[in-house]
């Protein structure tokens, strides 16, 4: 067949551009730097809880990242924000200087923990925990009043417990009697929970049992379960701020007499390993969850921050990630996902710009992850 001589050339320029296009990019990946140290503080984790999977997540995106990556656990009984600076202090002296810190805020510590890096220069990325508006009001959103704090990651919580409430509730608003279990009285994590509970109990008028605040294990969920179950025969609903909670829910139930378990319907939050086994053998229905990977989503934004590529443009300094549920109907995917069951699957080098400089938005979104498994 022959082609005009104007045409070959017009193709052979067009694939030559191509292929340049293509060359730059690939340049432009190679030169992403990853030799970053950084340092991510998270409570004990040596648990197979929340945290525990929260860790192997971002630990796997580090992987995938190249970055120098460490994890400081602190034990529970140490938590505060005075062991937390002096356990930076400590880190600072015993090695160089990190490029970047990760960590959420202790125990309303958050003005003493930001003041801390802004005086050292180190960038910090908060997580996990929504700061309440009189924190705020002091702190400023990041990057105002401290502008070494870059972001702050979080779940929204409050629209959680607004769709664990719808979900467990259904259509069928009367006859229901509600408990409520809920996290420790001063967590922001439990309080939002409940105010999205709350908000739709108010929308749609209906009643619910005392909240009853336990410090989140399974132990305490199973021991207060038992009361509220003694005390109100006819409970049939169990609303329970974590899955651990659940689970303690799900064991004293396993006590009553079998026509009695199947009129009780329980729904937490976290997508642990835990959850997943009682969501398994249908002792808890639903639990919302996937918040676990916001490490991982920070460790790629730190990465292109540090690569000059700032993010603050497109998701802003305050990100609020959504909870989904895992209920029998995608059990598997998410079992896989929380497992970290080939990890591979989701190389967290596609989720960054840096690497991917085609890469147009990010899609921190844990069902697109779903979706590949």
């Amino acid at each position: 067949m022959h082609v005009p001589v104007k045409t070959y050339i017009k193709h052979l320029t067009l694939a030559s551009s191509l292929l340049c296009v293509h060359s730059v990019w690939a340049n432009i990946a190679s030169q992403c730097q990853t030799d970053f140290n950084i340092i991510h503080f998270v409570p004990d984790s040596t648990d197979v809880g929340f945290w525990k999977q929260f860790t192997l997540a971002s630990t796997a995106a580090a992987q995938d990242l190249q970055l120098n990556y460490q994890v400081i656990s602190l034990p529970k009984n140490t938590r505060n924000r005075y062991v937390f600076v002096n356990a930076i202090q400590q880190k600072l002296a015993q090695s160089p200087k990190p490029d970047l810190v990760i960590g959420y805020f202790y125990l309303h510590g958050e003005v003493s923990i930001l003041r801390f890096f802004e005086q050292k220069q180190i960038p910090f990325i908060s997580v996990n925990t929504s700061l309440p508006t009189a924190t705020i009001l002091q702190t400023g959103q990041p990057r105002e009043k401290f502008t070494y704090w870059l972001a702050h990651i979080s779940p929204d919580d409050t629209n959680a417990g607004y769709q664990l409430a719808q979900y467990l509730i259904r259509d069928d608003t009367s006859n229901n009697t509600i408990a409520v279990i809920a996290g420790q009285a001063q967590s922001m994590v439990s309080e939002n929970r409940i105010k999205g509970l709350t908000n739709y109990s108010q929308q749609h008028a209906i009643s619910l049992l005392p909240t009853i605040h336990v410090d989140w294990s399974a132990v305490n969920g199973y021991s207060v379960t038992q009361k509220i179950l003694s005390r109100v025969k006819e409970t049939n609903i169990i609303w329970t701020a974590a899955a651990s909670i659940g689970v303690g829910s799900a064991e004293a139930i396993q006590e009553l007499p079998t026509e009695q378990q199947n009129n009780i319907t329980i729904g937490s939050f976290d997508w642990t390993p835990q959850a997943i086994e009682a969501i398994k053998t249908k002792q808890i229905s639903v639990s919302y969850g996937g918040h676990f990977l916001e490490g991982a989503w920070a460790l790629v934004l730190a990465l292109d921050y540090l690569n000059g590529l700032d993010f603050v443009d497109e998701t802003g300094s305050t990100i609020t990630t959504r909870l989904h549920p895992l209920t029998q109907d995608n059990l598997t995917q998410v079992s896989e996902l929380v497992t970290g069951n080939g990890w591979n699957k989701n190389d967290f080098k596609k989720l960054s710009k840096c690497f991917n400089p085609s890469l147009v938005h990010y899609n921190f979104n844990v069902q697109s992850l779903l979706k590949q498994r």
